[in-house]
């Protein structure tokens, strides 16, 4: 019976010391490497530490785990079989090694989001008074993405005659990361996206198959042309994506996020490419009529014809929320001394 409570004492305290381990040795300045390009190779010179009493033996070379795909830790320097005490540190070097096949962005639901912060885990194998003690130190790192939107910018185009509308966007607009934009029901939207790869000449990476996609919340309430087909960006190569969609004239007055994802991966399978999500607002007054597609034919009459007859024909759109029973159109001219009024519409 006493043996085998020595022997679960013993157990026991093994299990607590390999569970604070960690706190017993520190690695200076840490293992943080900043940002790091797909095809580079960075180096960190740093020191273990021992803060604990006992003599510790390095008895297995250091190893890694956890590592996203495409990075490799190198260790070459690293002094295994060496003693180190109390206070005492050792000094050698690291290399973090992303290759072409190195993930800079992940997948998170519907979104790309980059890869930062703990990217792996470094571990030391060590013995102190016959105990192992494998202290284990997290690596952190910034994948840099090369993949990306320059510029983006949305048309607004309006085909509606009449002043001013202080209610809504129009024009260019330029898009950023949770905008608001106000549109109205018959708009015409234009997004232009500037795509760049960013991959120096030093790396020299190309991507294939990149792609953009656009995803409305409750697009039933909008018309779309068909998505641009995949493409291949050289690097420090730039190019153009347009979408072309409409507001349909019935859609209800509601927010609608707007998703927009590039991605695209080098040759050796790396994933790049980042989300742009922005709002598109549908406004709608109560009461609104406006005119549009507005045309007068023929331009430009004579005096001295016989026939001096203009037509003016023109679209009339209720774009607010009420039905109207009794809509009039006054169509005036001071110089020709004119005026007609229809009732009733």
């Amino acid at each position: 019976m006493k043996k085998w409570i020595i022997f679960m004492l013993a157990f026991t305290l093994g299990l607590l010391m390999v569970s604070t381990v960690s706190a017993s040795y520190e690695i200076s300045p840490g293992l943080d490497f900043g940002k790091i390009e797909p095809g580079e190779n960075k180096t960190l010179k740093v020191s273990l530490k021992k803060t604990s009493a006992g003599l510790a033996n390095i008895n297995l070379p250091a190893h890694q785990s956890e590592f996203e795909s495409g990075l490799i830790l190198s260790t070459d320097s690293f002094p295994f079989g060496a003693n180190i005490n109390n206070g005492q540190s050792l000094s050698f070097e690291v290399t973090l090694i992303a290759d072409e096949s190195t993930d800079a962005v992940e997948r998170d639901g519907d979104e790309l989001k980059p890869i930062d912060g703990k990217v792996g885990l470094f571990h030391v194998g060590t013995v102190v008074n016959g105990f192992p003690e494998n202290p284990t130190f997290e690596v952190q790192a910034e994948i840099e993405n090369k993949l990306e939107i320059k510029d983006s910018d949305i048309l607004v185009k309006r085909d509606i005659s009449g002043e001013k509308d202080r209610d809504a966007d129009s024009g260019r607009i330029s898009i950023t990361d949770d905008r608001d934009i106000k549109v109205r029901p018959g708009d015409k939207l234009i997004i232009e996206l500037e795509i760049q790869n960013k991959f120096s000449s030093k790396t020299d990476i190309d991507f294939d198959d990149v792609t953009v996609e656009i995803d409305i919340e409750d697009d039933e309430d909008f018309d779309f042309d068909e998505e641009p087909d995949s493409f291949s960006l050289d690097t420090k190569d730039e190019k153009t994506v347009t979408f072309e969609l409409e507001v349909n004239e019935d859609a209800d007055r509601d927010s609608h996020r707007v998703r927009i994802n590039l991605e695209g991966r080098t040759g050796a399978g790396g994933l790049h490419g980042e989300t742009l999500e922005f709002d598109l607002d549908v406004e709608r007054k109560s009461r609104d009529i406006a005119i549009r597609d507005l045309d007068i034919s023929p331009d430009k009459i004579a005096c001295d014809e016989e026939d001096r007859t203009v037509s003016v024909d023109f679209d009339i759109f209720n774009r607010g929320n009420s039905d109207e029973d009794e809509v009039a159109i006054e169509v005036s001219s001071q110089g020709l001394d004119f005026k007609e009024k229809q009732q009733d519409i």
